[in-house]
């Protein structure tokens, strides 16, 4: 059976042929700098270093349609791919952007062949040194600031890749931005964590659960109120 995962026309040449156009990338970034600054009163928390994610999982919550765009303008030049469901690459600037970058879309309920087709597209962009972003609460909602319940598909991925998961979350800040003024909303602030390995010294299931246990710990740690 042939695998409905793929990664569309733009990600293969991505894979195949090199980095992606930076220019555009950059001037995209630039734009979307100055939208989320101006509308969300978007920042880095004070005193947080950003991380290598080169080789890494970034994990995020989805509090809003444009997190990817935050998280490409916090991280500057790194190259993120984000793993998402084929039908939901919607919102504005979202499915450019994600074409862009290389973005893996995956058909909802996939079968074994699909999972290991799609593992092995973010092997690939793992092994150039990029990043994969999973967000894997179950349900996005606007504006919640509590971790949903999380999917197990981050895990084993990083499991199955031999990667570290990077907890980062989008959090709310107030602010004086545009969209606090015209819709009341507060804005949001990326809050890093420390990255996190599979521990191989345990057994099996301890080292998955005490895997699992020490991201969403910090997760939810990071998403407290300040």
């Amino acid at each position: 059976m042939e695998s409905t995962i793929q990664m569309n026309d733009r990600t293969v040449e991505r894979v195949s042929s090199g980095r992606p156009s930076r220019v555009l990338l950059a001037l995209y970034r630039l734009g979307m700098a100055v939208h989320c600054r101006l509308w969300l009163g978007f920042h880095v928390r004070r005193g947080d270093e950003l991380p290598d994610v080169s080789g890494a999982i970034l994990m995020c919550n989805h509090p809003t349609g444009l997190d990817m765009a935050m998280l490409n303008v916090a991280f500057g030049p790194a190259v993120l791919h984000p793993d998402v469901p084929r039908d939901n690459a919607r919102g504005f600037g979202v499915r450019w952007l994600r074409d862009k970058v290389g973005a893996v879309y995956h058909e909802r309920n996939s079968s074994v062949t699909e999972v290991r087709h799609r593992t092995e597209a973010l092997r690939t962009c793992l092994d150039m040194g990029d990043c994969v972003v999973e967000f894997p609460e179950r349900e996005s909602k606007p504006y919640r600031w509590q971790l949903g319940e999380l999917s197990d598909r981050p895990f084993f991925l990083a499991a199955v890749l031999d990667a570290p998961i990077i907890p980062v979350v989008l959090a709310p800040r107030v602010t004086r931005a545009l969209n606090g003024f015209v819709r009341r909303k507060p804005g949001f602030e990326l809050r890093i964590g420390t990255p996190v390995w599979l521990d191989r010294t345990l057994r099996t299931r301890e080292a998955e659960a005490r895997f699992r246990h020490d991201v969403e710990r910090q997760m939810r740690e990071l998403l407290v109120l300040e």
